[in-house]
């Protein structure tokens, strides 16, 4: 993980990982709130500091929260008041047992209830209640298949009970989304993607019709107006929408006759939607690898560039960054693992101070995920970068977890 303002690339202190040399570690979920940043994930250290699978950094150094999560990863994080929420697969957060959930109030972590009976991977706040999706089917003893709600003393399942996993909760203008694989929710065909306003749970799309989405749900945007999803789908409702539709609160409208192919990452950069995924183009349209610009009438590539993988899109005023990739043409050389688009060309901006070494092990799949803190922007994934001193005598490791603000990637000791 990293960050930058607009710049340069920073370390976040020594990073985040383990000890040995494997490139196993991963942080998997990023939380930015209140000024701190929060990253869990699989990892066990920042730097020569312990720290079990979560941590948080204060703009200088990297700090454990209590004992940290123990167990085998943690899938999501939100925040609810004064508090952080983790979910994934785990046991134990500090000396606390617990399963699959926990709750950190900035001095200790609490249980909350006895928790799920499998995996949780995605957590947020609404309305004041802790919402989970996952692979469950209880929450606290309670029956609630894939999705429950926290109230402060009870799980439920709120009535919605979506018929399989679910990939994302997300809380956004006044209601919450749940997206996945299902077919239907709350006894009604909903298929991939539900809302629910705190009481009912409605279908998107026109009354009376099947107005879910026909499969999975991988991405989601908002525009304050409208609902943009991205995922395997082809319809929804009665409405053909080949991996990409927009929703206004009433129907879905499709754009054009859509992409060939999957599309997992959505980026709104003023009025131009960007797509990404596993796709070639739109059907009839033309070549586009795997990203592609919607002009209001159809897909077109960015300058013609194809890409064997994207991992992450974040944007920055009138920019796209675009991250986990093996590489492309730039209009000052090649770009790889990460570039930023400005309408116009791909720019390579990463750059390091002279004596950093750096290791990037898997060409293309070395960035997972980006996040933007003004001015730095933040970048996780499975790499490493190593600063010394002009004699080579004074190095400081680096791992999974970079900030850039707007020069260079830089890296300030764990305490």
């Amino acid at each position: 993980m990293a960050g930058g303002d607009g710049s340069a690339w920073h370390a976040l202190g020594s990073g985040l990982g383990g000890t040995n040399t494997t490139f196993s570690d991963v942080v998997r979920a990023v939380l930015v709130t209140n000024g701190l940043i929060y990253a869990a994930g699989n990892f066990s250290n920042a730097g020569t500091q312990a720290v079990s699978n979560v941590a948080v950094w204060n703009g200088t150094t990297w700090s454990p929260l209590g004992g940290g999560i123990g167990g085998t990863t943690v899938y999501g994080l939100g925040w609810n008041g004064s508090s952080l929420y983790a979910v994934g697969i785990f046991n134990q957060a500090g000396a606390t047992p617990v399963s699959n959930v926990a709750r950190w109030d900035g001095a200790n972590w609490f249980a909350l209830g006895s928790g799920f009976n499998n995996i949780a991977v995605s957590v947020d706040s609404f309305n004041g209640l802790i919402c989970v999706g996952g692979n469950f089917s209880t929450a606290g003893g309670n029956a609630a298949t894939n999705f429950a709600v926290w109230d402060g003393s009870t799980w439920s399942a709120a009535g919605a009970n979506p018929t399989a996993q679910l990939s994302r909760v997300y809380s956004s203008g006044g209601n919450l989304y749940l997206g996945g694989n299902f077919l239907a929710a709350a006894n009604v065909i909903m298929a991939g993607l539900a809302s629910w306003d705190g009481t009912r749970w409605s279908q998107i799309g026109p009354a009376g019709r099947m107005a879910g989405l026909s499969t999975s749900v991988r991405a989601l945007s908002w525009d304050g107006s409208n609902i943009y999803a991205g995922g395997a789908f082809s319809y929804a409702g009665k409405t053909n929408l080949a991996h990409l539709g927009r929703f206004d609160g009433t129907n879905w409208y499709p754009f054009g006759t859509g992409l060939n192919d999957d599309v997992k990452q959505l980026a709104l950069v003023g009025t131009n939607l960007y797509a990404a995924g596993d796709f070639t183009g739109g059907a009839g349209g033309p070549f586009a690898g795997k990203l592609a610009r919607w002009n209001g009438s159809q897909w077109l590539p960015l300058n013609n560039t194809v890409f064997n993988n994207i991992t992450s899109l974040a944007v920055s005023g009138p920019d796209l960054y675009v991250g986990g990739f093996s590489g492309i043409t730039a209009a000052n050389g090649t770009a790889s693992d990460i570039a930023r688009w400005d309408g116009t060309n791909f720019w390579s901006f990463l750059a390091f101070e002279q004596y950093t070494f750096t290791a990037w092990p898997f060409p293309g799949t070395n960035v997972t995920g980006l996040e933007f803190k003004e001015p730095n922007v933040f970048i996780a994934g499975n790499f490493r970068i190593t600063p010394c001193d002009s004699n080579l005598q004074n190095c400081i490791q680096c791992s999974n977890v970079m900030r850039f603000d707007g020069t260079y990637g830089r890296i300030v000791a764990a305490a």
